[in-house]
């Protein structure tokens, strides 16, 4: 009866899935009214709008009941797993010492570096249309079209903001980004580069805002279902990382993919080679199989200690029977 009342706005998609009318009944165990930072950021991009978060293709639902969980342990030691499967044993033993002192924070907007439109607009000036002669025939076309309108003072044209999925701090020290798919794709939206994808403009996004924000180090996570290759995202990773997944764990050595990284920044090319090696190395990948092994393996830890600590309480060793 009472899940009856809950429902009674709701509706239940193609696949069976009960979306309730409710934001608090879509997310287990979470207070509309609390104080969490995290549920603030759940109540800000969606509020009301419960069935957009449960949409077919929605993987918000999903990423915020899996991170809101694993940042409510007490240890933050499921980040060294996270660390470990996304950029190898190395960055993981890096920061192990100060995960503690981690924050999560979900879909924090960004602002995307201006570099990139102000190198097409300079280049146009002084080379005319050659300047776009690194693009596609058709990317060619949308550029003209949005330098076009850009240069008549319609901001709206530029690079859309980017919104992070997750984004993990570790006070002066790290700032990772997470971008999360689950049956979706990376886009190209925002941007008119045949090769600028959500990877590369976010890449280079997370290390401009660790400039901004001074942090030393910055890291850009992909969550996705699988590393099949005929999605967009696994041809950006492969074109970046290489193309042999035995190595895949060898996340913080540089790779000849470095060259790439540096083509597709145009706007970039006079950075040192440092710049793009640290970009290079700066990418991690983890599949949703591995998060939530991630997300057993930090419970059982909890519950290994709650099980040792009643085991070692004055109370399991005394033979007195119960009155």
């Amino acid at each position: 009866m009472v899940d009856d009342c809950l429902f009674k706005n709701g509706f239940i998609t193609p696949s069976g899935v009960r979306v309730y009318s409710s934001l608090a009944h879509n997310i287990p165990g979470i207070d509309l009214d609390s104080d969490d930072e995290q549920i603030k950021d759940l109540i800000f991009k969606y509020g009301s709008r419960a069935k957009s978060l449960l949409s077919e293709n929605s993987e918000d639902a999903l990423t915020f009941t899996t991170f809101h969980a694993l940042s409510k342990l007490p240890t933050k030691d499921w980040l060294v797993d996270f660390f470990r499967a996304a950029f190898g044993p190395k960055t993981a033993a890096e920061y192990a010492p100060y995960v503690n002192g981690a924050v999560v924070r979900f879909w924090q907007p960004h602002k995307s570096p201006d570099r990139y439109l102000e190198f097409l607009s300079k280049e146009i000036s002084r080379k005319g249309e050659s300047a776009l002669k690194h693009l596609d025939a058709g990317s060619r076309v949308k550029a003209k079209q949005r330098l076009t309108k850009l240069l008549a003072g319609e901001i709206a044209w530029g690079e859309l903001d980017t919104e992070v999925d997750v984004q993990i701090t570790i006070p002066k020290k790290l700032i990772v980004f997470v971008e999360v798919k689950l049956y979706s794709d990376i886009g190209k939206f925002g941007t008119f580069n045949g090769n600028r994808t959500q990877v590369i403009r976010n890449l280079e996004t997370v290390w401009e805002t660790k400039e901004r924000l001074g942090f030393e180090n910055a890291k850009l996570v992909l969550l996705t279902i699988d590393r099949a290759s005929d999605k967009m995202y696994s041809q950006s990773m492969r074109r970046y990382r290489g193309p042999d997944l035995r190595k895949m764990r060898m996340w913080d050595e540089v790779t000849p993919g470095v060259e790439r990284i540096r083509c597709d920044l145009p706007h970039r090319a006079e950075e040192p080679a440092e710049y793009h090696q640290k970009l290079n190395t700066s990418l991690g990948w983890v599949i949703w199989p591995e998060m939530i092994r991630i997300l057993v393996a930090g419970y059982s830890r909890l519950w290994r200690s709650i099980a040792m600590k009643l085991d070692s309480s004055p109370e399991s060793h005394d033979p007195t029977p119960s009155p």
